[in-house]
């Protein structure tokens, strides 16, 4: 897979999965107040993934490609956030983009180990969220049950180019394709977050 073509599967992962609140899903209010947290993890950067960088400042490709300046840029990170899945990880970026009158928050990080992807769809004053688990083995078709949500963000609404800055705090359940209660194994996203909004592509 080109470089290239990485830049834009992580751009299509966070415009076009569906925002339908015609969904069965759980919504909650948004909660609105000043953000007191210092957010200093913006100031951090780190490069994409797939570049590495020796001790001589010599800079190659984990996916044996040739390296473009595009792949030595700083990725500055923009959530502060960790899940326990799979044993548990970090997540240092995330997406926002607006389609229509929704906005759309995806929380992203740990390639190539973790591909799973983390969304919050906001309209209005509610929200819902939607995660999307990649794990290494081929699993079962699953959905999952949101046991507890929270969000909170630093204004009421956003123009394009606004800073998004807010906090969350979910809690979900695997429910397997047999259809059984959801597993006591509780899975968590929780962080701080503060990313651009841009403009996302319109659904069918």
């Amino acid at each position: 897979m080109q470089p290239r073509t990485i830049l834009i599967t992580i751009f299509w992962l966070t415009t076009s999965c569906p925002a339908s609140y015609g969904q069965q899903v759980y919504t909650s209010r948004v909660d609105v107040k000043q953000m007191t947290d210092t957010f200093g993890f913006a100031k951090q950067w780190d490069y994409p993934w797939y570049t590495l960088k020796d001790e001589d400042g010599k800079f190659s490709s984990a996916l044996n490609d040739t390296i473009h300046p595009e792949d030595t840029a700083h990725l500055y990170h923009t959530a502060n956030c960790e899940t326990n899945v799979q044993g548990g990880y970090e997540i240092r970026y995330c997406f926002a983009t607006r389609t229509s009158d929704v906005i759309m928050i995806t929380f992203s990080d740990g390639l190539p180990a973790y591909a799973g992807t983390y969304s919050i769809y906001i309209r209005n004053d509610s929200f819902y969220f939607k995660p999307d688990i990649i794990y290494p083995k081929p699993t079962r078709k699953i959905s999952y049950h949101t046991d507890r949500q929270k969000l909170i963000l630093n204004q009421h609404s956003y123009n394009l180019n606004d800073l998004i800055i807010g906090y969350a705090d979910i809690e979900f359940s695997e429910i397997p394709a047999s259809g059984k209660a959801p597993s006591e194994n509780k899975i968590y996203l929780r962080g701080y977050f503060r990313v651009r909004l841009w403009v996302g592509m319109e659904q069918n």
